[in-house]
């Protein structure tokens, strides 16, 4: 199941950007993939759903998918906080 390992490696990426900035909590994930990737919307929101399961950082995270055509594949944006904007609000 390739789709695991998609959000593995994009997870893997988001916390890495996220951390470096400063962000606590990530609230939404927006990737962009091609249909010629083959990849399955139901088993990419299967394995987000697992493997943000225990992760703090991506607690309530919401996964945003967009297809488009070709084979593009890529981590378009990510929203996120900190607990100090947390506070704020």
């Amino acid at each position: 199941m390739h789709e695991t390992s998609l959000i593995e490696f994009t997870l893997k990426a988001v916390e890495q950007k996220a951390l470096s900035m400063g962000i606590d909590r990530v609230q939404c994930i927006h990737l962009v993939i091609g249909k010629e990737r083959g990849v399955v919307g139901e088993l990419m929101d299967h394995a987000f759903e697992l493997l943000t399961s225990r992760r703090p950082l991506f607690a309530g995270c919401r996964l945003d998918i967009e297809s488009v055509d070709g084979d593009a594949l890529y981590i378009d944006s990510f929203e996120g906080s900190t607990d100090e904007q947390k506070d704020i609000t």
